[in-house]
């Protein structure tokens, strides 16, 4: 199967798996909460979202780092994205315990800088725009601002939207 259709799947997959679950979720917000709040401990459908849909893709994300190139952008955004799926799994969102509080964090902040490195990376005809970039970029700053300045969920749902582009595109 070509890694093409294998990105394009992760990225479907994790749409439309969120989408739903976000939908069946008590008093989930996409446009406020973010992705990990879907498995955060406690949360009503936690091992759904962590395993049946973090597990996969981060799994696929891994499956494209595997066999990409050996270096190249391709390789360091899907290992980003592999980080970031994988860590949510082992370390799922929880405000109760600050040493998986701090890996969940770690490993976001290596999909996030991972995959704003790879973005970096590209050539310039690698992607619509330049400006694609540095939105991307300003999405992730935005992140760290306060939840009543900006909805996280649809922040972070914009930046994946950008990553996971960019890897179907770079495939």
């Amino acid at each position: 199967m070509s890694s093409t259709w294998i990105a394009a799947g992760c990225a479907l997959y994790l749409a439309l798996g969120t989408t739903w679950l976000g939908r069946i979720g008590p008093g989930y917000s996409a446009l406020r909460q973010t992705l990990s709040e879907l498995g955060a401990a406690g949360a009503p459908h936690a091992r759904c979202a962590n395993y049946g849909i973090f597990l996969p893709v981060g799994l696929g994300c891994t499956w494209l780092a595997w066999h990409a190139a050996s270096f190249s952008a391709h390789r360091l955004l899907a290992t980003a994205l592999a980080a970031g799926y994988l860590g949510a799994v082992v370390w799922p969102l929880d405000n109760r315990r600050r040493p998986r509080q701090v890996m969940h964090l770690l490993c976001g902040g290596l999909e996030y800088l991972g995959g704003l490195g790879a973005l970096f990376l590209l050539p310039a005809h690698a992607t619509p725009a330049t400006a694609i970039r540095w939105f991307a970029l300003s999405l992730l700053l935005a992140l760290q601002l306060p939840p009543r300045w900006l909805p996280a969920g649809l922040a972070q749902r914009l930046l994946e939207a950008i990553l996971f582009s960019a890897l179907i595109l770079t495939a």
